[in-house]
């Protein structure tokens, strides 16, 4: 249902509003009595937020919330909508904090954190497991992941071991991020009831699958031909190409 509202600046808009009656009676009455996001950002001189049009559309009802006369000049500094969506639960200080450090103490704040999440599997007594993850991580890093050669002639195999390498390393990336995620999350399976163990040995299972799975397929052409369909493991492409061999 639409309601056409009056803001104290004397604006109008028309929003649509769905649920129980109590809540949209609550918004309307929230919308009322504060300023529109037009004339609330210009008097206190806030950017344009980066991001999609719903990232914004959202950040900028976040950061209305947050902000006032007393914080406004610090928050001239947060363009990203994203920013103000992911801390909205924390509040302005985090969010400002989080937004002006540097490059250096994001690299810091990210290596502290890592360690502790490696630190809390050792404590659960789960040291072997870390320590596959992270073999897998400096393998990564060091450009060495120990694959099979691959056939074809000279320029395939070129063309291939990059499209081979670039794919390994992003999926080995993407899965260990997620295995840090849910050891970071434990406390938030246990209170909702989900079983950790299973999830974290399939998180860690997602981390040590990628060079084994890239590691079957030695054909230079098959990457080449695959190059733009190879998601989460390709692990039915892959099934596919291991029936092709045994059929031929």
């Amino acid at each position: 249902m639409k309601y056409e509202i009056t803001h104290t600046c004397g604006c109008t808009e028309t929003i649509e509003l769905y649920g129980p009656g109590s809540k949209r009676e609550y918004i309307i009455k929230q919308e009322e009595s504060c300023e529109c996001l037009d004339c609330f950002e210009a008097r206190h001189h806030l950017p344009e937020l980066e991001g999609s049009e719903k990232q914004i559309a959202w950040a900028r009802d976040i950061r209305r919330g947050m902000v006032s006369d007393s914080n406004a000049d610090k928050a001239i500094a947060i363009t990203s909508a994203r920013a103000w969506i992911d801390g909205r639960d924390r509040g302005f200080s985090s969010i400002y904090k989080q937004a002006t450090m540097t490059d250096d103490e994001r690299a810091a704040v990210a290596k502290d954190k890592k360690e502790s999440i490696y630190s809390a599997l050792e404590n659960d007594g789960k040291g072997d497991t870390a320590d596959l993850i992270k073999r897998e991580a400096e393998l990564i890093d060091s450009g060495d992941y120990h694959l099979p050669e691959l056939e074809g002639s000279e320029k395939q195999i070129a063309w291939a071991e990059d499209i081979r390498r670039d794919y390994v390393k992003t999926e080995v990336a993407d899965h260990i991020k997620e295995f840090e995620e849910t050891v970071d999350n434990k406390c938030l399976y246990t209170a909702m009831g989900i079983d950790y163990e299973s999830v974290l040995s399939d998180a860690e299972q997602r981390v040590l699958r990628v060079r084994d799975y890239a590691g079957t397929v030695s054909s230079a052409a098959w990457w080449i031909d695959n190059r733009r369909q190879l998601g989460h493991f390709a692990a039915t492409k892959y099934e596919e190409y291991l029936e092709n061999l045994k059929e031929n």
